[in-house]
């Protein structure tokens, strides 16, 4: 999902979230999850927070670290993860995850669990932020990449299995996919 003024006001979201928590000049880090090409974690360099990289293909990881060192800003980058979100065992390393189109490629049933493995990263006060492609089903696209589409009741259904504190949730349209238009689904979530 790329439309920069759409894209500026989930980070406007995000960021109002961090800074609600944790002083600005505080030592913020961030998990990127699905990196992909490190345009987000560019923005969040800017920022000065320092930076997580994941990402399950080391390619599209190892390309992001590339960019973002020669990004300027005052964050830098901390560490590189090429593996699954699903296979990670952190436990309160985060102040913040960012998870922008990229959940939408595990199935249904891994979501439970992938929330709690994001759940039990942050820190308390931690804020996740995460979007979904909305719809019923999967598909797989010309690539073969899988597609798990979301409703917004399911995520909320999700959601209420953590102890978060507050859920920010907004929806906007995106025209370019496919010729047809796909609504996003955008959370902001706070852990207690």
């Amino acid at each position: 999902m790329y439309n920069l003024e759409l894209m500026e006001h989930a980070y406007s979201r995000f960021f109002h979230n961090i800074f609600k928590n944790y002083r600005v000049n505080e030592d913020i880090h961030v998990l990127d999850v699905g990196c992909g090409d490190g345009r987000d974690s560019a923005r969040f360099k800017q920022m000065g927070m320092n930076l997580h990289l994941m990402d399950i293909d080391l390619s599209r990881v190892l390309r992001s670290a590339g960019i973002l060192l020669e990004f300027p800003g005052e964050g830098y980058l901390d560490s590189i993860y090429s593996m699954d979100i699903r296979d990670v065992d952190f436990f309160e390393k985060f102040h913040a995850v960012w998870a922008n189109a990229s959940l939408l490629h595990i199935p249904k049933d891994d979501f439970y669990l992938t929330f709690e493995k994001i759940y039990n990263s942050l820190k308390i006060g931690g804020v996740f932020y995460f979007s979904f492609k909305e719809g019923i089903g999967t598909e797989y696209d010309k690539t073969g990449r899988f597609f798990q589409y979301m409703t917004k009741d399911y995520i909320f259904d999700v959601l209420s299995e953590f102890p978060f504190k507050k859920i920010d949730f907004w929806e906007n349209k995106d025209y370019r996919y496919n010729d047809r238009v796909t609504n996003w689904l955008n959370f902001v979530v706070t852990k207690k």
